[in-house]
């Protein structure tokens, strides 16, 4: 999402984290197998052996496998009862490992952990000698952008990922792998971004007031979302609105650290996960602070108990690209990316590309060193740190998460602190504030059942994936033969799909909607072929051309009909060209499939009053633009062209255009300015000439407008 990644220390553009990253890393399959898998039946159980891996054994393990295989979900275990026998369990609980235990499993929970215990007939036995036991991986912070990523999570031993913005898609991902449908790890999903007005990302749902706020928690907790995530920018009362209102819903808040008000009010109003670490520094200082400065956060981050998300592989990684990105795109992992993220990464939509390589990667490395320091303050105080990476946004999806436990370590962890991050401290802060009827992250009895079965001991060695023996996955064991099977096939069909995203983004580029809509017309509703932000933002570099964005717009609609903001940007593009009546059709939708948003309310306003004629004339206006700050004051010169408004407004001696303007009975909103000082100005004029409104600015900032015409 907007906003994450590297670090440019210019003053506005370090407070409010403009650069990107994306979570790439070195490792790979390196065209080495894995261990193979042979079964028998044995004494009326079933019993899998693991021998130390042969190519041979592993192509026929492969073949037993596949005629397991029915449908496009993996083989399910026909007993509902599980016991892994002689291995080494490592708890996660405290730093320690339990030698030639036998672990029981019974409907996806473990029922006993023992030297000796009598296996019930009819159970499914895995022999784990000379093996490590550990609970699966949990990335806390990922972006689903299609089912065709989950598989990869599984191949690096994640078992559970928390969905940091989502769709009603999600909510079906989520459903099917629950119900077996799909085979995937857990998923917890957030609702949509909750950003001010205007948002940094059109994909984010927007409140400019507390009661808009405080609705779209209750939207969301009803529509079946697991947490609020908001982000940075929105106004004070508006936050405050939001974090009271999931105390009422009782659903967690997370996400940004809000950066309008200080950050100890932030942890006081109930936030519960800092969604990264640089964001705690940012929300609070708006230069490269020393480490005395990040000494005294890290008290206040300590005695507030929220939990952070480290995020620190994300810049390391976004060197990578910044250096070479045809060479990230070139390796293994890469060939495993749905096509969705795929159409992300590519050299036409990477947000890395256009920077300055010199000072970006000077950049990445002053800002990492302060993410190392600040993380490693943090562990000093106990801080509660979980893993997040930001795949598949930023980095490959399960991939991500071992270069994640590197980087942590390099911030001053243990490996046991280092896998605790993704075991132990997640599953607790999950359990905590998430879910309280799932307990992960750790081996022990009652907790739920996603292990990680490895040739080697995790605490004393990376992790490999040579050394991945399987998973067990809410109780059921999972052999890696069946889950590389699964990820050979979908590679097999990404290759195509990867090659109909460079045709199709070309041809988008060039504004051809219907060849794009031939090509794109078998994409699926949860695999779709190019991500939602790639054709937002192939609409709007097409806006200057009235009639072609909008037809690329319904093309945008057509493919993601779910989403409120495909209906929304078609509607802004109708407004402009004049058509209010379609607007308001658009706009209605997008306020059924997301209510009370502010930017589709607001929509919805210009596109009712634009159906009348204005009942105010051409003009000067004095202005006074009143905020917390200094307030100032304005020219706003309104001329009118036929149909066509135009204007001005100066301020000092600085004059700039009015842009977007509409105007219908007694009311005219334009915008003005450029980027971070772009505003929106809203005016009500009076029969009399009086003016009365309001100017909404990036990152929360907003204000009243008073006035009167110049005689």
């Amino acid at each position: 999402m907007l906003g994450m990644g590297g670090t440019c220390f210019h003053k506005q553009c370090f407070k409010q984290r403009r650069t990107y990253a994306l979570k790439v890393s070195s490792a790979g399959t390196n065209g080495k197998s894995r261990d193979s898998n042979c079964c028998r039946t044995q004494s009326g159980l079933t019993h899998f052996h693991l021998p130390r891996p042969t190519r041979m054994l592993h192509k026929l393990a492969a073949l037993v496998i596949a005629l397991l295989i029915t449908g496009p979900a993996l083989a399910q275990n026909a007993s509902p009862t599980l016991a892994i026998t002689n291995v080494n369990v490592i708890p996660m609980d405290t730093e320690r490992i339990l030698e030639h235990q036998t672990v029981l499993i019974r409907n996806g929970k473990i029922a006993a952990i023992r030297s000796s215990l009598a296996i019930p007939p009819g159970a499914t036995k895995i022999d784990g000698n000379g093996k490590f036991l550990m609970p699966g991986l949990i990335d806390a912070h990922v972006h689903l952008m299609s089912a065709d990523d989950l598989i990869s999570y599984l191949a690096y031993g994640v078992t559970t990922v928390v969905n940091m913005s989502g769709t009603p898609a999600d909510l079906e991902l989520r459903r099917k792998v629950r119900s077996g449908v799909l085979v995937g790890p857990s998923i917890y999903t957030a609702g949509p971004t909750i950003d001010g007005y205007p948002p940094l990302n059109e994909v984010f749902v927007t409140a400019e007031t507390p009661e808009q706020g405080a609705a779209l928690v209750a939207d969301h907790k009803r529509e079946g979302y697991d947490f609020i995530k908001v982000y940075g920018t929105l106004r004070p009362d508006v936050f405050r609105a939001i974090a009271a209102a999931c105390k009422r819903e009782h659903i967690a808040l997370t996400g940004h650290i809000n950066r309008q008000i200080p950050s100890n009010d932030v942890f006081e109003a109930g936030q519960v996960l800092a969604a990264h670490a640089e964001d705690l520094i940012f929300a609070r200082y708006d230069h490269p602070p020393t480490k005395e400065e990040l000494t005294t956060l890290a008290d206040d981050v300590r005695l507030s108990g929220i939990t952070v998300t480290a995020n620190v592989a994300i810049n390391p990684a976004t060197g990578d690209q910044v250096r070479n990105l045809d060479e990230v795109l070139s390796r293994d992992e890469a060939q495993y990316l749905s096509a969705a993220t795929f159409s992300r990464w590519i050299r036409a939509n990477n947000r890395n590309v256009d920077e300055d390589p010199k000072q970006h990667l000077a950049n990445l490395l002053e800002a990492q060193a302060m993410d190392l320091l600040f993380i490693r303050l943090l562990h000093e105080r106990n801080v509660p740190i979980v893993l997040g990476t930001d795949a598949s946004a930023y980095g490959f999806p399960g991939e991500s998460a071992w270069e994640e436990l590197k980087q942590t370590q390099a911030a001053g962890h243990t490996r046991f602190e280092a896998l605790a991050t993704a075991t132990r401290n997640s599953g607790k802060y999950l359990n905590t504030h998430i879910d309280h009827t799932q307990s992960v992250g750790t081996v022990t009895v009652g907790a739920t059942a996603d292990l990680l079965l490895l040739d080697s001991n995790p605490l004393t060695t990376d992790f490999k994936l040579s050394n991945l023996a399987g998973i067990v996955l809410r109780g059921r064991w999972r052999p890696i033969a069946q889950i590389d099977l699964q990820r050979e096939r979908l590679k097999r069909r990404l290759g195509a799909e990867h090659t109909a995203v460079n045709a199709a983004d070309q041809i988008l580029e060039k504004g051809d909607v219907t060849s794009a809509r031939r090509l794109m017309k078998s994409a699926s509703r949860l695999s779709p072929l190019l991500d939602e932000w790639v054709l937002l933002t192939k609409v709007r570099k097409q806006e200057v051309r009235s009639a072609a964005a909008i037809e690329m717009a319904r093309f945008y609609v057509q493919q993601f009909p779910d989403r409120f903001s495909s209906h929304q940007l078609l509607a802004d593009l109708l407004l402009r060209s004049g058509n209010s009546r379609a607007a308001k059709a658009e706009t209605r939708t997008a306020l059924r499939l997301q209510p009370h948003g502010s930017t589709a309310t607001n929509a919805l306003s210009k596109a009712t009053f634009t159906q009348s004629l204005p009942s105010f004339l051409p003009g000067d206006y004095e202005l006074r633009l009143q905020s917390e700050s200094q307030p100032a004051t304005a020219l706003l010169r309104l001329r009118r062209d036929q149909d066509k408004w135009a204007g001005t407004v100066k301020i000092g001696d600085d004059s700039a255009p009015i842009r977007e303007i509409y105007a219908g009975a007694n009311q005219v909103w334009f915008k003005t300015g450029q980027d971070f000082q772009e505003k929106e100005i809203r005016l009500s004029i009076s029969s009399s000439g009086q003016l009365n409104g309001s100017w909404w600015a990036m990152f929360g900032r907003n204000g009243t407008v008073t006035g009167k015409v110049v005689p």
